[in-house]
This record gives structure tokens, sequence and C-alpha cells, in this order.
């Protein structure tokens, strides 16, 4: 709807249940507001006042504005006019009323408190190596705003320094004057210093550049020392320049002394040796080295820079200094340089300095060779000298580190890491590699066994998408009986930088309260260690989680899958000239039960391509939604039909059919089929939701091919009532808030389902792309999160600066009861599941709250974080990491495949509430009609009883 319209309900509206009853409270209604006299609240007033006739008034931000229903009412049947008036009643159809000021001073007396957004927890690392500090016992990372050290004793947080939430950390060195310090600069140009071992801020400095990265030396000035900084920062968005920097306490300002380096396309890598006398850089495949004519300790320093060409794209780097002796037993500093290409290849250059002077002064000198090695089948990502210089070690997408023996050229691997391997670095000590992978988490392992005994995960989330493109929404919910469990569908390996959307294949755990992962499994078959390009070269698809719901008592997880074969092998197998393309899509529905002993979801049933009975075709499921008061799931499918699926547990002969440990196997199947009238093909709906009420009675379905709402019984699949809630061609957001249910697509509109009024409803001027809906029944609210329109940076970059906007409602007033603009998307919006508030997952992987004050989350950043201390033990890999195999088979998880055929004579369903008794001594399993039982069944609980040491 457009700013310059007067917004109007075209359709009308129908009652949720018992029209009759609401024709009687409208006409109560009508009779009342007749002899009303004097001009009635605009409760909308705050959010933006209604426009008369002829006239219009934009909404505040451009985003909500109040809608104004269509007049006269005599047009409509008794309802409709209740209903109407209602809706204008809430949104102040007839003007704001006056009040005194004694009667405003006790509204905002009673007000509610405020509610507020937390400061971000979690977060993607940011593209750095990451430091060891303390002979290895502590672990400093970064994420965008804040600076995390992690005791490597027991991977736990213990300290996190926190800049203002519009900072972006861009680097991170220790202070070359105090071990127990550590600098941090951000891309706005500041630069803070702390003491990270007791939190304390030291001090900060501004720049006006957009700082890129920083490397501290120190240099003595009139018996005092100075530290002094090298600093690259950005002056367009290809061009890159370096520069000699002091910090004073007594200033705020960085003083720039000379500007030393400027060059396009220069990364943001800078290595210092030889206390700045030889600094190394490189942009794209040109490698510089600057070597200082004067004193390095002189802030006058000049560089003489010599450029290398590189054959390759560098695509990492790595530099070292030694002492060496030239052909004359004259000593001279040495550069040994090692470059990782894109093309897989290792480049490793020797005493280049030398070589480089020598090439000057005699051009007749032989061209500066390379040794080169090459195993990586893809880019190095990283590459690293050994403290001693005998070996390098590298890592990239294949999930292998590789440790090369320079003198024999021997190969070391450690295979099958959790993801490519995107830094690597060596500890000061020589005992320790901390790799950074690209699931967005850190494994530290030592370098004589290399075995990990440290391990740090955050959330494992995609990199930020550019404007425009299509993507779709993460899986995410919250453990109902756990609320500090977050489980994510997340991909498996996402390195930095690329553009496209990795496939969710992995089930992430991620405990809120510690910060860190708990468990992580597989959810589909995945490529992260094997070679995952077919014969032409081409990368082998992986499956996609596309919905993830779990159960009311937080025992069975329901996941769908899709998988799309290339494009080319199905010209190949149906030509374009062929009239009948068949639908080569693959779509699995799976269900999963907790394993308790081992905290892992392991497969019960997996129903291959679920499609309806109008049709052998198989059908996307469009959407997935979880019954809150009773083990059941719904799905719907993309031919308009809605699946009701309960577990049932498996019987042959009369008798359960349990596993080892003695529990009962269940089997899940569909028990009413939901047919929607969908008459042309055409019409086929692309996007559906679907939302139970709070009691589970009545499962609420929308779609973007249809104006109605469907309110079906879940329990014999029967419609029992359908109403006008969204617009034709969109799709609609559903939620129900005790018994209002909430609907987006064009507006926004609440419902009472039992009265069948509409409360109020609000013009959305929004991309639906962009748009959450969450409600919280504890404390009777519910949000709405919204994408803004991009605003382009006035350097006119390419990247747009995107914002979100987060709003706040109740059942009370049409108007927020919080609003927030912030910067980037928000990916999900969630309510918490046993507490007023919502979690929010923004696109930087970050996690915030929206709460109320004196609320216990308000409390969550105010804890303060031990202090630096030694832990008892070592973990070790498995409880670390927390692997688990790809839908294993395990004493719950019997897999059961919905194609599996069974004699229904000799295995009948029962309901999950059924259970066996379990007999407890050898007269009861004789005397419990002993003669009736299978002989296998009869030996089991024979070998159960004598086991147990029970015997009559």
């Amino acid at each position: 709807m457009s700013n310059g319209e007067i917004s109007n309900l075209k359709r009308p509206v129908d009652a949720a249940f018992g029209s009759e009853r609401n024709e009687h409270k409208s006409k109560q209604s009508r009779r009342k507001r007749s002899k009303a006299s004097g001009p009635q609240q605009d409760s909308a007033q705050e959010l933006n006042s209604i426009p008369t006739k002829g006239h219009t008034s934009p909404s505040r931000n451009g985003t909500l504005k109040a809608l104004q229903l269509p007049n006269p009412l005599q047009s409509r049947s008794p309802a409709e006019n209740a209903l109407s008036a209602t809706q204008t009643r809430e949104l102040g159809g007839q003007g704001p009323r006056q009040h005194s000021k004694k009667t405003s001073r006790k509204q905002k007396r009673s007000l509610p408190p405020e509610w507020s957004i937390s400061a971000a927890e979690a977060g993607r690392f940011i593209d750095h190596d990451p430091i060891l500090m303390q002979k290895d016992r502590y672990l400093i990372l970064a994420v965008r705003t804040q600076v995390l050290v992690y005791s490597t004793q027991n991977s736990r947080l213990v300290r996190s320094l926190r800049l203002d939430e519009h900072e972006k950390i861009t680097s991170y060195t220790t202070c070359a004057t105090n071990e127990n310090c550590i600098l941090v600069s951000t891309y706005s140009g500041l630069v803070v210093k702390w003491d990270w071992t007791t939190g304390q801020e030291i001090k900060q400095w501004r720049s006006s550049a957009k700082l890129l990265a920083i490397s501290e030396q120190s240099e003595i000035q009139d018996d005092t020392l100075y530290p002094t900084m090298l600093l690259i920062h950005e002056v367009t968005s290809t061009t890159r320049r370096v520069s000699l920097a002091t910090l004073q306490d007594s200033s705020v300002k960085i003083i720039t002394d000379k500007v030393i380096l400027e060059e396009n396309q220069l990364t943001s890598w800078i290595r210092v040796l030889d206390k700045r006398r030889c600094l190394v850089l490189y942009a794209y495949n040109k490698l510089f080295l600057g070597q200082a004519v004067r004193r390095p300790e002189d802030p006058a320093s000049v560089y003489t820079w010599r450029e290398i060409a590189v054959p390759r794209r560098i695509t990492s780097i790595d530099a070292r200094s030694h002492s060496s002796s030239s052909s004359t037993n004259k000593k001279h500093l040495a550069i040994d340089i090692v470059i990782g290409c894109q093309d897989g290849s290792i480049l490793i250059y020797d005493d280049i300095l030398f070589k480089l002077i020598n090439k000057e002064k005699n051009p007749r000198e032989e061209d500066i060779a390379s040794r080169r090695f090459h195993w990586h089948r893809n880019e190095v990502l990283t590459v690293k000298w050994s403290l001693d210089g005998n070996y390098i070690i590298s890592g990239g997408h294949e999930t292998v580190m590789v440790i090369w023996q320079l003198d024999t050229g021997q190969k070391q691997f450690l295979p099958h890491l959790s993801a490519a391997i995107q830094h690597l670095t060596v500890s000061d000590t020589g005992s320790s590699y901390a790799l950074h992978l690209a699931d967005n988490s850190v494994m530290v392992l030592s370098t004589s066994e290399l075995e990990p005994f440290a391990y740090v995960s955050s959330l494992n989330l995609q990199q930020p998408r550019l404007y425009g493109k299509k993507t779709r929404r993460i899986q995410a919910i919250l453990h109902h009986t756990d609320p500090t469990s977050l489980l994510l569908a997340v991909a498996a390996d996402i390195p930095s930088g690329t553009a496209s959307q990795g496939k969710a294949t992995l089930l992430q755990t991620y405990d809120i309260g510690a910060q860190q992962q708990s468990h992580r499994q597989a959810l589909v078959r995945n490529n992260i260690t094997a070679l995952n390009v077919d014969p032409s070269g081409k990368p082998v698809q992986e499956p996609d989680v596309t919905h993830l719901k779990i159960s009311h008592d937080g025992k069975w997880l329901a996941t769908v899958d899709d998988w799309d074969p290339p494009a080319d092998d199905l010209k190949t197998l149906y030509p374009a000239h062929d009239d009948h393309t068949p639908h080569a899509k693959e779509t699995f529905l799976k269900f999963w039960a907790m394993n308790t002993s081992t905290r892992s979801w392991e497969l019960v049933t997996k129903i291959e391509c679920p499609h309806s009975t109008r049709s052998t075709a198989p059908c996307s499921i469009l959407d997935l939604e979880a019954n809150p008061q009773r083990t059941e799931f719904a799905t719907i499918l993309s031919d308009g039909s809605i699946y009701i699926w309960t577990a049932k547990s498996r019987h042959r002969n009369g008798l359960p059919v349990k596993d080892k440990s003695g529990s009962p196997l269940y089997t899940w199947s569909h028990t009413h089929t939901v047919q929607l009238l969908i008459p042309l093909k055409k019409i086929t709906p692309t996007a559906s939701a679907l939302c139970y009420s709070l009691d589970g009675s009545v499962l609420a379905v929308s779609s973007n091919k249809s104006a109605f709402v469907h309110f079906v019984d879940p329990l014999t699949g029967n419609v029992q009532h359908t109403q006008h809630g969204s617009h034709p061609g969109l799709f609609s957001y559903l939620t129900f808030l005790n018994h209002h249910l909430i609907t987006i697509s064009k507006d926004l509109r609440v419902y009472n389902t039992v009265s069948g009024d509409l409360l109020y409803a609000l013009a959305f001027n929004s991309s639906l792309s962009g748009v959450h809906l969450a409600a919280n029944q504890l404390d009777q609210t519910f949000a709405v999160v919204c994408l803004l329109p991009a605003i382009m940076s006035k350097e006119k970059e390419d990247k747009a600066k995107l914002k979100s906007q987060i709003m706040l409602f109740n059942l009370k007033s049409a108007s927020p009861i919080f609003r927030r603009i912030v910067d980037g998307t928000v990916e999900t919006i969630l309510p918490l599941p046993s507490e007023s508030g919502y979690l929010i997952i923004n696109d930087e992987a970050e996690i915030v709250y929206l709460r109320q004050p004196g609320s216990s989350l308000a409390k969550r950043n105010d804890v303060e974080l031990p202090a630096l201390e030694d832990a008892p033990k070592r973990m070790d890999l498995e409880e670390i990491i927390g692997r688990r195999s790809i839908e294993g088979a395990g004493p719950v998880g019997h897999m059961v495949s919905s194609a599996e055929k069974e004699d229904d004579s000799a295995q009948k369903m029962q309901p999950i509430g059924y259970t066996h008794k379990t007999q407890s001594s050898l007269s009861d399993v004789f005397n419990n009609h002993a003669t009736n039982l299978p002989v296998r069944e009869l030996f089991e609980q024979v070998v159960a009883v004598l086991r147990g040491g029970s015997e009559a």
C-alpha cells in the first residue's frame, strides 16, 4: 500500500467462530456507540494519525500506518458492521480524546517498564589468526564487538572485552611492551588498549582513517619508551595505505608520522620482521618487501620497497627472519617467505631479500627461483612456518592439516576435521597449533601428538548476504524443556568471502548460557571430508534441511530436507523437446528420537517423497509445525494437502517390539489428510504457513495463492472454519497469542477467534522477505521484524547498508510498545519458552535479547567472569566437539523407511502412550501367559531377569 493512498479493506472479514453470537454483540455495541457523544481516544495515535477522507498522513518510518475502514457500514452484514466498528474504535476513527494533565500523569505512572535490547553475545569470529598466550593456557579471539578470552584447559570463556555496539573490530595484536595487554582496532578508526588479564580498558585513541590492521613496535625517545604503530587503512574500496603512527598517553588522537606505502588491491595482512627493519605485504599476485634505510626507531624512517611478481594469485602467506651466512661467510639477515596459491600450490622463497639485493647489484644473476610443493586440490587458505623453520603447515578446503618436512619432502596429515581450515597459528612455545575452522570454531592441538585439547565453537551461520538476492530463512528453535539449548540447521562448511549459500546439512545445539556449542550431528548426507566434485569438476550438491521442529516434550525432532539434481543431468536424461518433464526433486521427511544416554538425535522414521492422493508426483513440503500439547506434527504440501503425523509403537504378534535396552520402538505415519480446494494447477501455492493454537485444538493454514485462512481440527482432519485473512498473491505469516490469531501479509491483523472480532489492523509497507513474527504466551506480546529499504553509503559503494526494524505489540493497543531500528538483518526471532522476552539472531551470528528490566536475562551480561586460572583437567576430542555419526541407528533410533513393507497381521500399531510391563522375576515371566509368547520373546525375558539377579 502506497503512502499517498487511503487504506481500505475491500473484502469482508468473516467472524472466526459463531456468526450469530457476533451479530447479537454487534447490535449491542452499535446501540452503545449511538448513545455515546464526544471524540474517542485514538489508540494508535503514537503510531500514526488516521487520515480523513481525501487526505492522507504518512506513517512513521514508512513501515506501519493505521487502516481506515470503508464507510458507510450499511452495505455490510450486521456481523461485518460490528467487526468494522470494532476496528474503527480500536484505531481511533473518531479522533483523539483530550486528557487533562492530571490524567496524563496518572497514566504515565502506571506505564509498564520499558523494553530494551541486550548487548550482543556469540558472533562470528573475525578473519584473523587466533592468539595463544601464557604458555598456551589462554586463547584470544574476536567477534564484531568483543574480544573473547578462553581457557584452553576447559574451553570455557573467562573474559569478554566489549566495545560499543556500532564498532566493528578489524584486528587485534599483543602489545610489544606488555604481554598482558592487547591492542584492538576498529573500522571506524578506534584503537583500544586493554589489559586482557583483568578486563580493564587502559586507553583509547581515535583516527580519522578506516583502520583494517595494526601492528605495534616500541621506540625510545628522550629515554622514554613509546609504542609505534604500523597502520593499514582504507583509502577507497580498492586502495590501501600503510602508515607509521605514534600512540602517546597524553593524546587521544593517533598521530600519523609518515605514509610509507599506498597500493591498489593491498590486503590487510602485514608482517614486521627484525624490529621493523623489514616489512612484508602482498596484493593479489604481488609481493612487497620494505627495508628500512635508517634507524628503525626513527619515526621518519624511509623504506626501500622491492616488488616481486608471483606467477599465481596469493591466497595465504607467512614470513620469518633468521641469521644466515653468505658464500663469503658474512652473516646477514635472511628473510624466508612461504606463499599459498589459488591453484593449491605452495611456493617457498629462501633468503629472498639477500637475493633481490644481489640481483640489483648484478643484473646477470639468475632469476630468483622458488621451491614448489603441491597437494591441495583447491586454494591454500592458510600456511605457516614452524618455530624452527624446518616445517611448514598448511590447510584448505580439504579439511586436512598438512605438515611438510622441507628437507625430505615428506608429508604428515591430520585429516577429517569438521570444516575447512581458514587460519592457523603456531604458538610462541612451538608446542601448540590453533586452527580457525570455517564452521566458526577454533581447535587447539598439541604439535607433538596432534591431539586436540581445546575446542571453541560459536553459532555456525552463513556470512551476510548481498541485498536483493533471494535467501532462505535459517531454521532455529529453542528447546521446550531445556531453555538454554538452541537448535539450528547449519551448513557444514562456510568459508569467508563466498557469495554462495551453503546447504544446511548439520544440526547444531548451542548452549546460550555457556555460549558454547554442546553438540553437533549430521541430518543428511554431506561432503565435509570427501571429494565433493563430480567427474566434470563441478561441486556435488548436498541436500538442504528446509524445516526443523521439536515436539512439546522435547523427545522428538522432525526435519525436512530437499535435494535437486543438477540441471545438466536432467538435460541428458530428458531432452528439451520432450513434453513431459518429471519431478526430479527428492524430499524426505524424517523423525528423530532423543537418546538420553548419548544426548544425540537418532533417526526413527524416514519418509521419502511425501505426496497426496491426487497425484503420484512428489510434492515439496512448504511448512512444518509441532503441536504444543501432544506428540504430533503437521505438514502442508505444495499441492495444498495437509498431513497430520503421529507416532505409534511397533507391535508384532500383539507384543511391542523393543530395542536392546528394553525400550519400545516407534514408527511415524500420517493419521489424517486434509485436502484444501485448489481448482487450478496454475495457482499451486509456493509458500504456506501452519500454526497451532495454544491448546493444540486448532491448526491455522494460509498460503500465498489464497485470500483465506483455514482452521482445521487436527483430531478429525476437518476444516472447521474459513475466513478472509490475507491478500491474494501475498504470503501470510501466522501465529497464535492465547486465543488471538495474528496474521501478516499486506497488513498486520489481530483477530479474536472466540468473539470473531478484528481487534485492529495496520498497513504493512515493507518487503515480505525480511518479515519475522513471533508471540510469547507468558507476557502476552508479539514481535514483528521487518527489513527496511537499503540505504546506499555516501561513497556509493557496492554494498548497501541494511537496517531492520523490531516492533513489539500487545493485544490492548495498535501502537507498538517498543520500536527499535538496528543495523543489518535479523535472521530469526524466537520467544523464550520459560520467561518473558525474545531471542534474536542477526546476520552477524550474534544473539541479542528483547526483554524487560528486572528479568533474569537482564542480569546475563552483568555477571562477572571468573578470574584467569587453570582448570583441573583437559577435555578429549569427543567431549569438546560432540560429533556423532550421520543418521545412526541406536537403541532408540531403529531406522524404518516408510517404503518398508510389513505384514499388518503380524505387526500392529499402538498409540505412543502404550507401555509394556517389564517382568521382575521368573515367576512373573511364566505365570503371565507365557505359553502365548514367542520362543524368542520368552528367552529374552528370562535372560533379562537373570541379568538383573532376580530369580524366583
